[in-house]
């Protein structure tokens, strides 16, 4: 089951569209705006990849668990380019 998470508010933070963050990503639009909407599961290395693009850490934008891979954690920050 697809889980909440903070997307659509973090990129609302920083003045950005789903679109913004979706031509940051490589996600479309659509995807971007069903992962907001917790309509898509989100794999634990795609939490990252989307992170990192967004120069974000991961927790700032997804829940965090254990299955969370290990370079995703709180202190990983990665400006985005």
């Amino acid at each position: 089951m697809p889980e909440s998470n903070k997307l659509a508010e973090w990129c609302a933070s920083k003045g950005w569209t789903l679109t913004d963050a979706a031509g940051l990503t490589g996600y479309s639009p659509s995807y971007m705006s069903l992962l907001a909407n917790g309509k898509r599961p989100l794999s634990p290395s795609a939490k990252v990849k989307i992170a990192r693009r967004l120069g974000a850490r991961v927790s700032e934008i997804f829940p965090v668990s254990s299955d969370t891979v290990p370079e995703a954690g709180d202190d990983m920050v990665v400006t985005a380019q």
